[in-house]
């Protein structure tokens, strides 16, 4: 079966678990460091001005960005050495904690830069898109109401209010903040991208139009592409399904990105509609092919192709995929079906 976008693609923070240094120390800048420009040019100005704070926070920056999370957490408690007084600073902090897996103590940080400076938007925000990470919906919506009477023209806090109101299953709610933030900010691509995804929810084809606004603002990323090939595909319209998931093979998509998920489901959903309304069977078996070359453990593939190549006839190449399967999923039962109807057809040539 299809799955939705928005229950198997939707990670909005990824925490990597890694040690960090919480010594107050000066590190030595190593070769690979300097052969980084923008490091390299901060280096120069420390070396000028080695009591700068701010060149210390923005070297930071710079190694959150790069996934050295030591290197950043020295860098920040540098700066918190030399001026303790800027919130700015622990909220920086606070990133590189949440980036190291350290949630306890990234909230913490972002405490301290509300003592200094109650009225810090970016804190406030931050602290409620932590709390929304941890499902405490009472206390996000605590802090998106701080921000809000801080600035009710923010985008972003309608955004955050749109998506809580959508995981607590209040879809209205979530389509009003939603079309709110849209309002205020008619770039905001992601507030786009999941007014689509909940029309589309309801088979509501402003689905279309919402995932059409989002693919003009970042019309490089396949998610809203593939939604909408997803809305055409569940609302019956195969060949503009086609179409679209045809134009996310022409995309130059990087293998390690997370949006390459998107190419391989691409090709399963073109091989699917082959397979089970167009009838197109060997076109069928060249996307389901397409799809195990970039997932070779994608078994639903394996059981697709194997059954487009039973309804052709080709039953050594159906039984090879069905068995494949079931390598990968133990018991899996579509495969056991799948060779119980070749092992029936068998007996029956065999008789006849």
């Amino acid at each position: 079966m299809i799955n939705k976008i928005y229950n198997f693609l939707r990670i909005f923070v990824v925490i990597i678990l890694i040690s960090c240094n919480n010594k107050h120390e000066t590190k030595l800048i190593t070769q690979t460091d300097t052969t980084i420009p923008e490091i390299s040019d901060i280096n120069q100005k420390i070396k000028l001005d080695p009591n700068n704070p701010e060149l210390y926070k923005k070297r930071a920056e710079v190694y959150i960005k790069l996934k050295k999370i030591d290197e950043a957490l020295l860098d920040i408690n540098r700066a918190l050495t030399i001026d303790s007084s800027k919130a700015a600073y622990f909220i920086t902090r606070s990133d590189i904690y949440f980036a190291g897996g350290q949630v306890t103590k990234c909230k913490e940080s972002l405490q301290k830069a509300l003592i200094i400076d109650p009225k810090n938007e970016e804190a406030i925000l931050k602290l409620a898109e932590l709390y929304f990470y941890f499902k405490d919906y009472n206390n996000t919506f605590e802090f998106l109401n701080k921000a809000y009477k801080l600035n009710p023209n923010n985008a972003k806090v309608w955004f955050m209010r749109g998506m809580t109101y959508k995981d607590m299953g209040d879809t209205n709610k979530a389509i009003k903040s939603l079309t709110e933030a849209v309002q205020i900010d008619q770039n905001n691509y992601e507030a786009y991208l999941y007014l689509g995804i909940l029309y589309a929810g309801r088979k509501n084809p402003l689905a279309i139009e919402y995932y059409k606004n989002a693919l003009n603002i970042k019309p490089a990323i396949p998610e809203a592409l593939y939604n909408l090939g997803l809305f055409y595909q569940e609302t019956g319209d195969y060949d503009k399904a086609i179409q679209t998931y045809t134009m996310i093979t022409t995309q130059n998509i990087n293998p390690d990105s997370p949006q390459y998920i998107f190419l391989k489901h691409a090709y399963y959903n073109m091989g699917y509609i082959n397979l089970q309304y167009t009838q197109l069977y060997m076109q069928a078996v060249k996307h389901f092919t397409s799809a195990i070359n970039i997932d070779p453990y994608f078994v639903e593939a394996y059981y697709n192709r194997g059954y487009s190549y039973e309804l052709m006839g080709d039953v050594i190449k159906a039984r090879k995929d069905y068995e494949k399967a079931l390598k990968i999923r133990v018991n899996y039962d579509m495969a056991l079906q799948g060779l119980n109807r070749l092992d029936k057809l068998d007996k029956t040539l065999r008789l006849n």
